[in-house]
């Protein structure tokens, strides 16, 4: 009597990632990876279909004790399991879908006392649209009516958390930052403000006003401009970077002219917001193309074993010329060993 046969299958959130030297599985759930070698890489596909005695035997036995070191390893450290019903453990559905027609948008105010109908008309536009995230990139906040502004315009939006970008003002002192705490706290739309050229370094936090933060710091927080790699090791992180561009996807910017663009600091733009509207802008084909471009499309990227991870740049890239190159603050090179 046939003995039933035993298979090992990873778990559905442990997913094989193979670049042109290294191989991973990328833990999507506990938002880990782990490098493997590239026999074990091939075995793990290879049980997919074949039970464990299949695959010992197309590799003619000779590594039955090293393939059940790794297997009780990766089962030990909960990558996978053994099971006689792999029919019961189907893959993990890795299409990309969403309700919205943009998630998130970047708003360049010069000042807000100056810019105040285009920051409005941003928000009312974004809001019709469904937008939930938004970022505001203020140069210069002056008062705190300028976040009372802010905090009447967003009142009744979509928003579910708006964040605010700012240069330090020697008006900022202690009592303007507990004045601004109060006004957080009738503004709860707001989760952070970011403040940067400061001559100090400090996290301003309270129950009242949580989840919001207020970061102040010497140097400038990183925005778009990507100064090195960031990673993220996540099921909608992952799903997204396969499907679609990991930065630009879902995204749209309104620079301080009234510019609609993809990015604020790559060229392209698409129309302004006193001719056109901004979801006309992004219905147009040109304008979500960008969206497409996926880390496999990419030159470099697409054999690197970290892509799934990494968010993508398209604004700097090695080759300005070139859409497709790789970004250019990225060291790495996958094909060394």
């Amino acid at each position: 009597m046939e003995l039933e046969k035993l298979f090992f299958r990873l778990y559905a959130h442990s997913i094989l990632v193979a670049g042109a030297k290294k191989y991973m599985i990328y833990d999507i759930l506990l938002n880990r990876y782990k490098y493997i070698p590239q026999l074990l890489y091939s075995v793990l596909e290879d049980l997919e279909t074949l039970s464990i005695e299949e695959t010992k035997r197309k590799y003619n036995n000779e590594i039955d004790e090293g393939m059940d070191t790794y297997l009780n390893f990766l089962e030990k450290n909960n990558w996978g399991f053994r099971t006689k019903n792999i029919e019961l453990f189907p893959k993990l559905n890795l299409e990309y879908e969403t309700p919205l027609l943009i998630s998130h948008a970047l708003i360049d105010i010069y000042s807000i006392s100056e810019q105040k109908e285009l920051l409005q008309k941003s928000i009312e536009e974004l809001t019709q649209i469904g937008c939930e995230q938004v970022l505001l990139i203020i140069e210069k906040i002056d008062t705190l009516e300028d976040i009372r502004v802010i905090g009447n315009a967003i009142k009744n939006t979509s928003f579910a958390s708006v964040e605010i970008k700012c240069i330090y003002n020697q008006i900022m002192d202690k009592t303007w930052m507990n004045d601004l705490k109060i006004v957080l706290e009738t503004n709860r739309r707001i989760r952070k403000i970011k403040v940067y050229n400061s001559p100090y370094d400090k996290v301003i936090t309270s129950p009242k006003i949580a989840p919001a933060k207020i970061f102040i710091r010497r140097k400038e927080f990183d925005n778009c401009k990507i100064s090195k790699p960031c990673f993220f090791i996540n099921q909608s992180f992952f799903i997204e970077a396969k499907n679609r561009n990991s930065c630009l996807n879902g995204k749209v910017c309104i620079d301080r002219f009234g510019n609609i663009k993809n990015c604020l600091n790559m060229n392209a733009n698409y129309g302004n917001i006193d001719q056109q509207s901004i979801r006309d802008v992004i219905l147009n084909t040109d304008f979500r193309s960008v969206w497409m471009i996926t880390k496999d499309n990419i030159k470099v990227c697409k054999d690197c074993e970290y892509r799934y991870q990494c968010q993508d740049c398209r604004a700097f890239t090695e080759d300005s010329d070139d859409l497709y190159s790789k970004p250019s603050f990225c060291k790495y090179n996958p094909y060394h060993e």
